[in-house]
């Protein structure tokens, strides 16, 4: 991976060298810059956008072999990682990663459209995103605090997934990827541009169908002894015969089914877009639930839409107008054989069942007022309201009597308003200023005002210096303010939102068709939601007034109780050469991240402090392949749960991939891209399994296993019509 990174670096600096290798007649569009609208909700170059923004285009994620959201972070973007637990992946950015968070950390958008869910704010990256993927045009990421537009849950960053139009498409395209021998995506989209009463509109539908079963992990054995309720030894199977042993071949239990479709259309001033998706995933192998059973699951549906006006007003300014409405569900299924798993009495198992319901609903509405009709004085204010119901019940289920115990349920209906303002300035052609603030109230937890500040010099011809504060929050989610368990879990005191605050600044210069961007960032954390066990008096107390039943020995809760401090810096380099078929692009982030819990202060596990990616691609013409290469380092990271000291860690992990794109020979519509990747080391930074020797002593911990080899193979029809 480092001689890769050196020679994606050197290449261009060789080629230069050679003055009759260079060639300029493109150099005017090599120097275009992407034009962005995430970071101020205004169309800008990403230069002088108020944050670090990246942009990763529908030709980066194709020539590279990317076909998930997780894999485009880690090789394509800049700051932000995923780590691949067994189930699902989890995100990061810039040396922070929250474990267990669901992504509700990361702010994700659907053409502007936030699809973190009202219930548990859950968001994903890999396959069970559910976005059919044909349809994406580009990604806009903005890394940092986003909350000043967006409100809850922009700490981490933001992003954007901006589809294609139907006038892009114009016509049909169809796709069949296979994963290896376990998973098989399917795909149709069909685009269209129309007249209708002399007012010019298009449409595209995107569907999309991806399932897999496997590929088989092997995890354990892991001895972990007698049942806690009967003595004997556990039973960590479907079979009614325990023996103590965790582990074994997961495969059944490992799967993922995830339909998905989108429509987006719009005709004059109006637009419409609708999305409905569901994913399902096996989750066999977590110790609350039988080992590799194909009934346990967790499944997330969705369904959501949104009715857009946006009308320009002379040369003046712009009114938007977004009618929106969502739909959201959780289902968690998981039967186990262990006794202490379930309710007293269940003493041959039971089947746990939690559900989650949001539903969701507003109006917003901004206008965008160009004082000088020329983009130097932009204003922007907006206004956003919103309804919303979040409710959720659990049962344990009696495998032998069939009878239900309800252990919690709640159901709460609740208002939030956000209102902001943003003011864009740009009084010389080397100076740009953009100040703006917004305002949350909402009934879970009061308001809270999030700032943000950035400028924009350009001291030398071609060079930008960029500074920038900014603030964001995260609302505590309903699970975290509601959820109850009188077994083992008190419902929440008042809980306060998390805060982030942090500052950056950047410098980035272009020469020729070159890019090259520094910068250093610092974030303080506050207020982060973490579990708090009660102390004695607090259980006591707890009992006593019903809350908790009385045979409870530990319990706990929901609190504001965590903080963290993270500084580093980020550096990329990008560009193209030989009439842009050869092109390349390296990244890399470091940062030192220290959380404290309210006692200790340490390193937070999974989260990488050093990790970067480099890539580099040739089109080799004709009816000849584009041949693209791209790998990913990230250092060593903590283990994720430890009892040991020292803490132990995952080693270092290094991945490559090489992908082959081009059209079929000799069949006309018809192209192809067959991609492989390598990982070098075989865990990722989770454990599994309950960490015990046949002795009861803990004295090993194993780590989740990674498919070290994969392939993609697939085929893509492109009609126009």
């Amino acid at each position: 991976m480092h001689a890769l990174l050196v020679g994606i670096v050197l290449a261009p600096i060789t080629l230069l060298a050679d003055g009759e290798a260079v060639d300029t007649s493109d150099l005017a569009g090599l120097l275009d810059e992407p034009i962005v609208s995430t970071a101020s909700l205004t169309a800008e170059s990403a230069r002088l956008a108020p944050g670090t923004s990246w942009t990763i285009t529908a030709d980066d994620l194709r020539r590279f072999g990317v076909a998930t959201l997780a894999d485009a972070l880690n090789f394509l973007s800049l700051g932000m990682i995923t780590e691949r637990r067994v189930d699902f992946a989890e995100a990061g950015s810039r040396g922070v990663l929250l474990t267990g968070d669901y992504g509700s950390h990361m702010l994700m958008l659907l053409d502007g459209h936030a699809l973190n869910e009202q219930w548990d704010s859950a968001i994903y990256f890999d396959r069970t995103a559910a976005i059919p993927f044909d349809i994406i045009d580009h990604l806009e990421i903005v890394l940092g605090p986003g909350s000043v537009l967006y409100g809850s849950n922009a700490m981490l960053g933001v992003i954007n997934i901006i589809t294609k139009r139907g006038s892009d498409l114009r016509g049909v395209r169809a796709s069949l990827e296979a994963q290896g021998i376990s998973g098989l995506r399917a795909g149709v989209s069909v685009g269209h541009a129309f007249t209708v009463l002399g007012i010019g509109g298009d449409a595209l539908l995107g569907l999309e169908y991806y399932g897999a079963q496997g590929p088989a992990l092997t995890m354990g054995p892991q001895d972990y002894g007698a049942d806690g309720v009967t003595g004997e030894p556990r039973r960590f199977t479907a079979n009614p015969n325990g023996d103590g042993i965790w582990g074994g071949t997961l495969d059944q239990g490992r799967f993922v089914q995830a339909p998905s479709g989108y429509l987006r259309a719009s005709w004059g001033d109006w637009a419409l877009d609708l999305r409905a998706a569901s994913a399902k995933r096996g989750e066999a192998f977590a110790l609350y639930t039988n080992f590799n059973d194909p009934h346990g699951y967790e499944r997330d549906r969705w369904l959501s839409g949104d009715v857009r006006y946006q009308h320009a007003v002379a040369s003046v300014g712009e009114i938007d107008l977004r009618l929106y409405g969502d739909a959201y569900d959780y289902f968690e299924h998981n039967p186990t054989r262990a006794a202490e798993q379930c309710l007293d009495g269940q003493v041959e198992g039971c089947t746990f069942r939690l559900v989650g319901r949001s539903q969701w609903g507003g109006l917003e509405a901004r206008t965008t007022l160009d004082w000088l009709s020329d983009g130097r004085l932009v204003t922007l204010v907006g206004v956003d309201g919103r309804l919303r119901h979040s409710s959720s019940t659990e049962h344990y289920v009696d495998f032998v009597s069939r009878i239900a115990e309800e252990t919690s349920a709640y159901a709460r209906s609740e208002r939030a308003i956000g209102a902001y303002l943003e003011q864009r300035a740009q009084p010389f052609a080397w100076l740009g200023l953009n100040v703006g603030a917004r305002y949350d109230d909402d009934q879970r937890f009061g308001h809270h005002v999030s700032p943000r500040a950035a400028l924009t010099l350009s001291p030398w011809s071609d060079g930008v210096i960029k500074a920038v504060v900014s603030e964001a929050f995260r609302a505590p989610n309903a699970f975290e303010r509601y959820y109850f368990d009188p077994t083992s879990w008190l419902v929440a005191d008042e809980l306060r939102p998390e805060i982030v605050r942090s500052a950056e600044l950047s410098v980035e210069q272009r020469v020729g068709a070159h890019r090259l961007l520094v910068g250093g960032f610092y974030s303080r954390w506050t207020d982060l939601v973490a579990l708090a066990t009660l102390t004695p008096d607090e259980l006591d107390a707890a009992i006593a007034n019903g809350q908790l039943e009385a045979a409870v020995d530990e319990a706990y809760q929901y609190r504001n109780i965590a903080s963290m401090t993270s500084y580093g810096g980020n550096a990329a380099i990008s560009g193209a050469l030989l009439e842009r078929r050869l092109r390349y692009v390296a990244t890399v982030t470091v940062a030192h991240t220290r959380a404290n819990d309210g006692e200790t202060t340490q390193r937070l596990p999974v989260a990488a402090e050093l990790f970067g990616n480099a890539r580099l691609s040739y089109e080799l013409g004709g009816r000849l392949p584009t041949v693209a290469v791209v790998g990913r380092y990230v250092a060593a990271r903590r283990v994720d749960f430890s009892d040991f000291e020292p803490w132990p860690t995952a080693p270092a992990q290094t991945e490559l991939r090489l992908t082959l794109t081009g059209a079929v020979p000799g069949i006309e519509a018809w192209s192809y891209r067959v991609s492989g990747n390598y990982a070098f080391a075989d865990v990722t930074p989770y454990a599994v399994g309950p960490l015990a020797s046949a002795q009861g002593d803990y004295t090993a911990q194993e780590m989740a296993p990674v498919d070290r080899m994969t392939f993609l193979v697939g085929l893509q029809y492109d009609r126009a019509f």
